[in-house]
């Protein structure tokens, strides 16, 4: 896993936004005020010492601010000095304010960075407890359970954040990195056909298509196996898992596919993902109640069920296929009607309608 690549959207909300951050700190002494604003001009243009300078004068002012620690744990980790960032980002997070949650995340980031997921774990369960289900801290503690291989918490995190933020594309993207190294391989289709719908120009995309493919081209090689013993316990599906009974269907469409490749409707992958979809969201999933199976099994075969999987699927491929770049262009109305749909008739997930 690019660790990397999935911690790396931590500070979108904040770093940005430091507008935000201040507009609690108005009644604060004015020139507190002024030194958090020019150190903040500072880190924008990334002169990350002048930064620091500043807001050891705001700390003259008010030592236990936690818009202060947090952006002097901010500036420290951005300058590489991650003890420091750790001392300033445990200060910031005592606070029971946003700059609790924005320290709690950067310290579990840090101690994930430094291989330490399991302390990053801990602050951020603990920042849940205090500071209620935030998505990022969610987001944040699932990277941490991954990189622990708590594949059962990692799930439960990022089902809880997608529930909270349903357009946060990572942690769609984290749900399916999770069921792939469980071996549950549609259950992480579905997260990651939702990523690709929410960031079909994303530089993983590419990716991500060349894996589903690959997938699909060696279906053969794989078997569905029930879930192991042992230290490989918590991979493969229980015996009763419905989404075990969906993973036999996906591969038989796709090897019937390989077989019969003469029969160009068989092989037309819009066609088949269409009666995928369909014939899953038939399924009985009384055994079993998560976002999987209460919300992207239904989401995706409502798109099926109602015409929309051939501009979808163009969609999520139009930086992929030239075909389908193409296909957008030539059916412009089309793809508005798809979008309109999403946004007045297509499944929400259960708590968000």
């Amino acid at each position: 896993m690019a660790k990397r690549l999935i911690l790396s959207f931590v500070f979108l909300g904040f770093t940005c936004s430091h507008v935000g951050a201040q507009e609690d700190s108005i009644t604060v002494d004015s020139a507190f005020r002024a030194a958090m604003d020019r150190g903040l001009a500072h880190y924008d243009d990334g002169r990350y010492d002048l930064a620091l300078l500043e807001f050891e004068k705001a700390r003259a002012i008010d030592p236990k601010s936690g818009f202060l620690n947090y952006e002097t744990a901010l500036t420290h980790y951005q300058m590489e000095n991650n003890s420091t960032a750790v001392k300033y980002a445990k200060k910031a997070a005592k606070e029971d304010s946003q700059h609790g949650v924005q320290g709690s995340i950067l310290l579990g980031t840090i101690w994930d960075e430094r291989n330490k997921p399991k302390k990053s774990m801990r602050v951020l369960r603990k920042a849940i407890k205090r500071f209620g289900d935030y998505y990022l801290l969610n987001y944040n503690l699932g990277v941490a359970a991954f990189e622990a291989e708590r594949y059962e918490e990692a799930f439960d995190a990022f089902q809880r954040a997608i529930l909270k933020e349903l357009d946060h594309p990572d942690s769609h993207l984290g749900m399916a990195r999770v069921s792939s190294a469980r071996e549950r391989m549609v259950e992480a289709l579905y997260p990651l056909y939702f990523f690709m719908l929410l960031e079909p120009e994303h530089e993983l995309t590419p990716r991500l298509v060349e894996r589903i493919v690959k997938f699909q081209e060696g279906l053969e090689q794989h078997s569905v196996e029930e879930k192991q013993k042992g230290k490989d316990k918590d991979k493969g599906y229980a015996w009763n898992d419905p989404m075990r009974t969906l993973d036999l269907q996906y591969r038989a469409f796709f090897m019937a596919k390989d077989l019969l490749a003469k029969d160009k409707v068989l092989n037309d992958q819009i066609v088949l993902l269409t009666t995928f979809f369909t014939e899953a969201g038939e399924v009985d999933f009384e055994a079993r109640k998560d976002v999987v199976t209460s919300y992207y099994v239904p989401f995706f075969s409502a798109i099926a069920k109602q015409g929309y999987m051939e501009a979808c699927y163009h969609y999520m491929h139009h930086k992929v296929y030239m075909a389908s770049e193409a296909w957008m262009k030539d059916h412009y109305d089309e793809v508005e009607q798809f979008f309109q749909w999403l946004d007045a008739e297509a499944p929400k997930p259960p708590g968000l309608e």
